[in-house]
C-alpha cells in the first residue's frame, strides 16, 4: 500500500470537486466514484445549483449548470476546470478590440462600447430600480462573461462571484426643467464614451436619473469586449422577462463561451476549417481594395482619440417585410441586401475607386446548446465590392446579385478573420485601411429587446479604429439603421444626407419595378423622379388653352387683363380671341409681332382657340431676322404689322370662325431661341409638354382666380407662357405695363400697388431693378408690395444678396428659384429660397417639377456622383418635339440615352449634386473658362463680389487681350463709388491668385437682352482701346517700373509676363567655381571652402546602431512570448505574432526608452530595427557640431525625403 494517495496530474483539482461533491449531496468523500455519473449519485438540479456555488468559491471556477447533469462525473468536472487564474485567450476579434483601446494608434483610445438611454415610467421609481437591479444580478450570476475581465496578459478570465452589482442612481426629481436638462446632458456625457479598465469588473454600466413625473432615464453601456450583438439583445430580452416576473430563472445552458473557445482550439475539424481559409485569405489577400474613400474634414492620424456621434433612420415593420419579400423573389438575403444598398450609397455619394467594406459576422457555432450561451463570437470579414459601372446598362438587382455572391463566398472562410487577414498581408500599422464598418444584426433577436425598458432616446456605439459603423437590425419587426461616425471626421450633412438617401434606396426596392430600373442610381440621393399626380385643373381639357377657356366660361365678368388701356374681362377676352380666330386653319404656325398689351394676349388666344401654334416675333426684330425665323417656321400667316417677308400674309379674321381641336400631342407654340451658329433655333413645344409645367406650377403655388401677375416678360421669352396660359388659366389676371414704361420700375410699383399684384415672374435682373428702385423709399415701398406673396426668378443667376433685400421690403412674399429650358417648357426645376447660407455660393437650382426629370452626366454620358460637375440633361413629358427645321440640331440636343433608357435635352449648363439631394447650378459649359491651364468657373467670382455691400451688380467674363489670349475681367455696378483697391482685396482674401481678374471695369448698368437677361456680347472689352463713355472706368493696379531696384524690377517683370499669359520661372542653380579656387589650400578651422573635409552622416538605417544588449533584449522578450527562437531580421508577424503581442512585447519594453509606444513596434517590425531604434530614442543627444555643406545638403535631401513621403 502506498504511504500517501497519489495526485492525478491529468486533473490537479479533482481532489477539490470529489469534496464539493460529497459536501453537497451528504456523503463521505471515498463514496463518491470519480468516473460515477453525478446524478447516480444523487445530484439533480437544485444540488447542481449548490455544487457550482461550491465549486466557484472554492477553485474560483464557474461552469454551466447542464455541464453537472447528463454524463458529467467529477473527473470530467476536473478536467473542465482550468488551472487556477490561467484564463482563456481572446478571439481574435476580442484581441482587436483589446488592443485598440491604445491611444498610439490612429482611432484608438477607445473601448468597443455600446451606450442607450432609455426613457421609463412607474408609479414607485425607486421600487422599480430595485427590481431592475435584482434582475440584473440574477444574469451577473447566471451568465459567466458578464463576470468576465481582461487580464494585463490578455487573457480573460471569469470572476467567480465580485458580489452585487448597484444601479447609481442621480435623484433629479425636485430639479427645475433647466437644472434636469442640464444634468441628463452632462451624465450622457460622461457616460456614453467610457473607456472603462478591461481588468477590472464590472465591463458594463447602468446608471438612473430619476425624474419628475414618475419618469426615469436610464443609462445602459456595455464593453462589446465581452459579448457580441447577438448575446446583448438576447440579455437585454432576459432582464425583461425577469424583471416582469422576478421568480422566473433563466433555463440552465449546457455549455459556456470559455468551454467553446478551449474547444475550438483543439478541435481537429476547426483546424482544417482554419487551415482552408487561411489558403483562401492568402489569394484573396493582395488585390483587396482598401476601404472607401470618404470625404475627410480632418485627416484621421490628426483626429487623436475619437468621439462618435449616431445618425438614424430605418423601415416600419411592413415596409421592411415587403424589401424582404422583394430580396428573397430575387433569390438574395435580407443582410446581402442591405449591404448592397450601403455600398452604393457610399459609391454615390463618395467612393469612386474599387473599396472593401469590414463586415462584422456573428460566427457562433450553428448548436442547438449555443442558443443562450453569451460571448463574442464576432468575426469579421473583408468584402471587397464590385464597382457599380453605369456606363452599361445597369440594374439594382444584377449589381446586388454580384455583391451577394462576394459576400457569401467570403463569409464561407470567416474562420479566418478580417483582423487576420490584414496582419498575414502586412496592413497592420498607421492609419487603418478599412475603417468603414457594416454590422448586421439582422435575424439575431426574435422579438423586441429592448422595448420593455422604456422609449429609447439616444444610442451610440464606439469603436477602436473604426471611422464609421454601419449598425442594422430588426428585432421587433421595424428595420432600424445607425450611422455612428466619428465627430468631426466626416461632414455631419454629408453623413445625414447618406443616411437619408439609403433609407429612400431601401423604399424604392419595395416597388418591384426598381430592382431592374435603369435609372435608380443616377441620383445619388436615390430620390425617384415625381409623377405629375396632381390634376391642377379639374374640369378642363388637355390642351394648353383649355384652362382658360374654362375659367371664361366659368366665371365670363372676372377681371383678365388690367392695364393702362383699361380692364378686361375673360368673357370680353374669350370674345375677342374668337373674333380674332376665324379663319385660321388648324395645326399651322401664326407669327404674332404685336407690342405688349391687350391685343397681343388676345391674338395668342386666338391661335390657340384656331387650333393653330404662335411663335412670337419682336416688333423690334430686324428685318433679316424675322425673315429666318418665318422661313424655318413655314410661317405663311402672321398678326401684326412688321417688315414681313413677301411669302407671310397679315391675317384677318374671316369665315365662321368653326374650330377643330388639335390634340394633345399637336403643337401649341414656338419660340426662337438663339443659336451659337448664329441662326435662330426655333423650340417647338407641344401641348402636353406645356401643360406638364402649367398644371405643376398652378397646383405647387396654388394660382387661383385671385391672383394677379405683373407680365413684365417678353412674348418671345417663355416665361410669357405661364402669364397668359397659366394665371389666365386659373382665372387670375394679367397686370399689363405702358409700353414705353416696360423698363420702369416705378411703373411697376404703381401698377403691383393699383391691381394688387400677388405674383411676381421675371428673370433676377428686373426683379433687382425693382428693389433697387424701391430700397430710396421702402416704407413705400412696402406699402406698394403688401399684396404680393409669390415671387418666381427665373433665366438667370439670383444674386445670393437679393433675397434679403426682397424679404426686408415685402416679408410676406415667399420666394421661389425656378430654372430649366425653353426645350423643357419654361422651367423644369424648382428651389424655395428661405435663409441664404452665407457659404453659398449661388442659390441653389433645386430639385426638379413633376412629371420631369434632371440627369447630370459626365463627358462619357455617365451619371456623375454627389459633388462632381457634370452637364445637366433634362428629361421627362415636358421635353420640346424638335428644333424646327433643324433635324441636326435635334438629334444633338434630344436623344435617347442608350443606358438610362430615357429621352434627354442636353441643356449646356453645368452643375453637381448637392448633400441634401438638390442640384447646384454652376453656370454655362462655356462659362467654365480655362486661363493659364487653371479651370475657372466664372459665377464664383460672381458670388465673390456680389456679396460687397458696395457693389448693386457684377458680371465676370473672358475677353481676348492685346496678344488675344483670354483675359480674366469683372464687371461691376455701384451703388456708391466703388474702391477698386476694396474689391481687389476681397477678391484676393477669398480666391486663388489665379481667379483674381486682371481688370475690374466700372459700369453704370449692365447691359440687358429684351427678356431682362445680362447681354454678356454687349460688355465692352478693356483691352481694345475705345472711348472711356464706351468701356467706362478701367482700373488696374499699376506697379512702378522707374526704380532700378531689383525687387521693383522683378515685380514689372512679373506682371508684363502675367499680363501677356506667361509662365515666369526663376531658376538658381549651383555655378562652377574657377578652376584656381578649387586649388586654394584651406584655411584652418574653415570648413566653408570647397576643398574642406566633409564629415559623413551618421548611419540612419532600422538597426544600423542597434546596441548589443538591447537587441539581445528585444529577442529575448519576443523568443518568450512567441515561445521559439526568432530571427533578428524576419518581421515579428511572420514569426507568429499578433497585435496583441506586440502590446505585450511594448508592456515589458517601455521602460527601455522614453516614449516609445506600441505603434514603435509596428514600424519597426524586426528585433533588430526596433532594438535600432530603441537605441536611438535611449541614447543621449549628440553634442553639437559646425555643418558642413556636405552635412547641410545630406539634411536637406532627408527633409525632401520626408516632404516627398508627406505628400504622398
Amino acid at each position: 500500500m502506498t504511504p500517501f494517495p497519489l495526485v492525478d496530474l491529468s486533473c490537479p483539482q479533482l481532489d477539490d470537486v470529489v469534496s464539493c461533491v460529497a459536501q453537497v449531496l451528504g456523503i463521505e468523500e471515498d463514496e463518491v466514484e470519480p468516473d460515477a455519473r453525478l446524478t447516480e449519485l444523487g445530484l439533480e438540479s437544485f444540488t447542481a445549483v449548490r455544487l457550482r456555488r461550491r465549486l466557484r468559491e472554492r477553485v474560483g471556477a464557474d461552469l454551466p449548470i447542464a455541464s453537472f447533469l447528463g454524463e458529467a462525473s467529477a473527473r470530467s468536472i476536473a478536467q473542465r476546470i482550468s488551472p487556477d487564474g490561467a484564463g482563456f485567450p481572446l478571439t481574435a476579434a476580442q484581441s482587436a478590440y483589446w488592443v485598440g483601446r491604445d491611444p498610439a494608434f490612429p482611432l484608438g483610445g477607445v473601448a468597443t462600447f455600446f451606450f442607450h438611454e432609455y426613457d421609463r415610467r412607474s408609479g414607485d421609481q425607486d421600487a422599480d430600480l430595485d427590481r431592475l437591479e435584482r434582475a440584473w444580478n440574477v444574469l451577473v450570476e447566471h451568465h459567466p462573461m458578464l463576470r468576465m475581465v481582461v487580464g494585463d496578459d490578455g487573457r480573460q478570465r471569469i470572476l467567480p462571484s465580485p458580489g452585487p452589482y448597484r444601479i447609481t442612481r442621480t435623484d433629479l426629481r425636485a430639479a427645475s426643467a433647466e437644472e434636469a436638462r442640464q444634468a441628463l446632458t452632462g451624465l450622457r456625457a460622461e457616460r456614453s464614451h467610457q473607456l472603462r479598465p478591461a481588468d477590472v469588473w464590472p465591463l458594463f454600466d447602468i446608471h438612473a436619473a430619476l425624474l419628475p413625473g414618475g419618469r426615469t432615464r436610464l443609462f445602459v453601456g456595455m464593453d462589446i469586449l465581452a459579448l457580441d450583438m447577438a448575446s446583448w439583445l438576447l440579455v437585454m430580452r432576459q432582464w425583461g422577462e425577469l424583471a416582469a416576473d422576478p421568480r422566473a430563472r433563466p433555463e440552465p445552458c449546457a455549455t459556456d463561451f470559455p468551454t467553446v473557445v478551449r474547444e475550438r482550439e483543439s478541435d481537429p475539424e476547426e483546424r482544417e476549417r482554419r487551415a482552408r481559409a487561411r489558403a483562401y485569405w492568402a489569394e484573396r489577400a493582395p488585390n483587396l481594395p482598401p476601404g472607401p474613400a470618404l470625404p475627410l474634414a480632418v485627416p484621421i492620424e490628426e483626429l487623436g482619440v475619437p468621439r462618435f456621434v449616431r445618425y438614424e433612420g430605418g423601415l416600419t415593420a411592413e415596409e421592411w417585410a415587403l424589401v424582404r419579400a422583394r430580396a428573397a423573389e430575387h433569390g438574395l438575403s435580407p443582410t446581402g441586401v442591405l449591404l448592397a444598398a450601403f455600398a452604393l450609397t457610399l459609391y454615390r455619394r463618395a467612393a469612386s475607386a474599387p473599396f472593401a467594406l469590414n463586415v462584422t459576422l456573428f460566427d457562433r457555432p450553428d448548436r442547438p446548446e449555443l442558443r443562450d450561451v453569451v460571448g463574442d463570437f464576432t468575426t469579421t470579414a473583408l468584402v471587397g465590392i464590385p464597382v457599380p459601372d453605369l456606363s452599361r446598362p445597369w440594374t439594382f438587382t444584377d449589381w446586388a446579385a454580384e455583391v451577394n455572391e462576394r459576400f457569401w463566398t467570403d463569409l464561407e472562410h470567416r474562420a479566418v478573420s478580417g483582423v487576420e487577414v490584414l496582419r498575414a498581408a502586412g496592413r497592420t500599422s498607421g492609419v487603418p485601411a478599412h475603417p468603414v464598418v457594416f454590422t448586421s444584426g439582422v435575424g439575431l433577436a426574435g422579438g423586441e429587446a429592448t422595448a420593455w425598458l422604456g422609449e429609447e432616446v439616444f444610442g451610440v456605439s464606439q469603436t477602436p479604429q473604426v471611422l464609421l459603423d454601419h449598425i442594422v437590425r430588426d428585432d421587433g419587426g421595424p428595420l432600424r439603421i445607425a450611422w455612428d461616425a466619428v465627430e468631426s471626421a466626416l461632414p455631419a450633412d454629408w453623413v445625414r444626407g447618406c443616411l437619408d438617401a439609403e433609407v429612400r434606396l431601401l423604399r424604392r426596392l419595395i416597388d418591384p419595378d426598381a430592382w431592374t430600373s435603369a435609372t435608380l442610381a443616377a441620383d445619388p440621393a436615390f430620390l425617384p423622379d415625381e409623377p405629375l399626380d396632381r390634376v391642377a385643373f379639374p374640369q378642363a381639357g388637355p390642351l394648353l388653352d383649355d384652362p382658360w377657356t374654362e375659367a371664361a366660361r366659368r366665371d365670363p365678368d372676372a377681371p383678365a387683363l388690367l392695364g393702362p388701356a383699361g380692364r378686361m374681362t375673360h368673357g370680353r377676352l374669350a370674345e375677342a380671341s374668337r373674333r380674332l380666330a376665324a379663319g385660321i386653319g388648324r395645326g399651322v404656325p401664326v407669327a404674332v409681332a404685336l407690342d405688349k398689351g391687350f391685343e397681343q394676349i388676345a391674338a395668342v388666344l386666338a391661335v390657340a382657340a384656331a387650333g393653330a401654334w404662335y411663335v412670337p416675333v419682336e416688333t423690334t426684330w430686324p428685318a433679316a431676322r424675322i425673315a429666318a425665323v418665318c422661313e424655318q417656321a413655314g410661317i405663311t400667316h402672321a398678326i401684326g404689322q412688321v417688315a414681313w417677308p413677301d411669302s407671310v400674309t397679315v391675317h384677318h379674321p374671316s369665315g365662321d370662325g368653326h374650330r377643330e381641336r388639335p390634340a394633345p400631342g399637336e403643337l401649341a407654340y414656338a419660340i426662337f431661341t438663339s443659336g451659337s451658329t448664329g441662326t435662330p433655333k426655333g423650340v417647338a413645344v407641344e401641348h402636353r409638354a406645356a401643360r406638364t409645367t402649367v398644371d405643376d406650377i398652378v397646383d405647387r403655388f396654388g394660382i387661383d382666380h385671385r391672383d394677379r401677375v405683373l407680365g413684365l416678360s417678353a412674348l418671345s421669352f417663355d416665361l410669357s407662357v405661364f402669364d397668359i396660359f397659366g394665371v389666365l388659366g386659373a382665372g387670375g389676371a394679367l397686370v399689363l405695363p405702358e409700353v414705353a414704361r416696360q423698363r420702369d420700375p416705378e411703373h411697376w410699383l404703381e401698377l403691383a400697388e393699383r391691381h394688387g399684384v400677388t405674383v411676381w415672374n421675371t428673370a433676377p435682373a428686373l426683379l433687382e431693378m425693382l428693389v433697387e428702385y424701391a430700397e430710396l423709399d421702402p416704407d413705400a415701398a412696402r406699402r406698394q408690395l403688401r399684396s404680393l406673396r409669390l415671387v418666381m426668378l427665373s433665366g438667370d443667376w439670383i444674386p445670393v444678396t437679393l433675397p434679403e433685400r426682397l424679404r426686408a421690403l415685402a416679408p410676406q412674399a415667399r420666394l421661389f428659384s425656378l430654372g430649366g429650358a425653353t426645350e423643357a417648357s419654361i422651367w423644369s426645376i424648382s428651389y424655395p429660397v428661405e435663409q441664404v447660407d452665407p457659404a453659398w455660393k449661388s442659390i441653389p437650382y433645386g430639385r426638379a417639377l413633376r412629371g420631369q426629370s434632371f440627369r447630370i452626366l459626365d463627358e462619357h454620358g455617365v451619371p456623375v456622383p454627389l459633388g462632381e460637375p457634370g452637364e445637366l440633361y433634362i428629361g421627362g413629358d415636358g421635353l420640346a418635339r424638335e428644333y424646327l427645321g433643324d433635324p441636326e440640331q435635334t438629334a444633338a440636343r434630344f436623344a435617347v440615352h442608350p443606358q438610362l433608357g430615357e429621352r434627354l435635352y442636353r441643356t449646356g449648363d453645368l452643375g453637381r449634386w448637392r448633400p441634401d439631394g438638390t442640384i447646384e447650378f454652376l453656370g454655362r459649359v462655356d462659362r467654365q473658362v480655362k486661363i493659364r491651364g487653371h479651370r475657372i468657373e466664372l459665377g464664383e467670382i460672381e458670388s465673390v463680389l456680389a456679396r460687397e455691400p458696395g457693389v448693386r451688380a457684377c458680371v465676370a467674363a473672358t475677353v481676348p487681350g492685346s496678344d488675344g489670349r483670354p483675359r480674366l475681367v469683372a464687371y461691376v455696378v455701384g451703388k456708391e463709388p466703388l474702391s477698386e483697391e476694396r474689391l481687389t482685396e476681397v477678391l484676393r482674401e477669398r480666391l486663388p491668385s489665379y481667379m483674381v481678374p486682371g481688370r475690374l471695369v466700372t459700369l453704370d448698368r449692365l447691359p440687358m437682352t429684351a427678356n431682362g437677361k445680362v447681354d454678356h456680347s454687349a460688355l465692352p472689352n478693356p483691352y481694345v482701346r475705345t472711348s472711356p463713355a464706351a468701356v467706362g472706368q478701367v482700373t488696374e493696379t499699376q506697379a512702378d517700373g522707374g526704380s532700378r531696384d531689383l525687387a521693383d524690377w522683378l515685380a514689372k517683370v512679373l506682371r508684363e509676363a502675367q499680363e501677356r499669359g506667361l509662365e515666369l520661372a526663376l531658376t538658381i542653380r549651383p555655378g562652377v567655381p574657377e578652376p584656381s579656387a578649387t586649388l586654394k589650400t584651406p584655411e584652418p578651422g574653415n570648413a566653408d571652402t570647397p576643398s574642406a573635409a566633409v564629415e559623413p552622416d551618421p548611419p540612419r538605417g532600422p538597426g544600423a546602431s542597434a546596441d548589443p544588449d538591447m537587441l539581445q533584449s528585444v529577442t529575448s522578450v519576443f523568443e518568450e512570448l512567441l515561445g521559439h527562437p526568432i530571427d533578428p531580421e524576419t518581421s515579428f508577424f511572420d514569426l507568429g505574432a499578433t497585435s496583441l503581442t506586440l502590446v505585450l512585447a511594448h508592456r515589458r519594453l517601455r521602460h527601455l526608452a522614453a516614449g516609445l509606444s506600441v505603434v514603435d513596434l509596428f514600424e519597426w517590425p524586426t528585433a533588430r530595427a526596433l532594438a535600432g531604434h530603441i537605441t536611438h530614442r535611449a541614447a543621449p543627444p549628440e553634442p553639437a557640431r559646425p555643418a558642413t555643406p556636405a552635412a547641410g545638403r545630406g539634411a536637406r535631401l532627408r527633409a525632401r525625403a520626408h516632404a516627398e513621403e508627406v505628400s504622398r
